[in-house]
């Protein structure tokens, strides 16, 4: 079953720029993750979208249901060219992602992998 939005318009159109991103994106450039949850409540996910957009993140951000039970979420910032790159790019995420998520780099192979 594919993961529903339930008509939340912003995370309609993160999982749309994700699709495009891992369709175009080279194995070995990365972004970075901040967090994989169980809770996977549409309008929970807006809500954090909501206020990356209040961020100016919003177009960095990037969303990928998991396949598998139970059903998860990978949420992920940025695309870079290079794992150096990536570690660098930790440095622009905003303020309160720095603090809140660990911000582990991953390799687009990587994320493929996990699909």
């Amino acid at each position: 079953a594919r993961y529903q939005t339930s008509g939340e318009p912003l995370l309609a159109e993160r999982l749309h720029a994700t699709g495009d991103l891992l369709a175009s994106a080279p194995d070995d450039a990365y972004s970075i993750e901040l967090y994989v949850t169980r809770n996977t409540d549409p309008a929970r996910v807006e809500r954090f979208l909501a206020r990356a957009q209040t961020a100016a993140a919003l177009d960095k951000v990037y969303v990928i249901p998991l396949p598998g039970a139970p059903a998860r979420l990978w949420v992920m910032f940025g695309s870079f060219p290079s794992l150096e790159a990536a570690i660098a790019g930790r440095k622009g995420l905003p303020e309160e992602y720095q603090r809140d998520f660990k911000s582990v780099p991953r390799s687009f192979a990587e994320i493929r992998h996990a699909l």
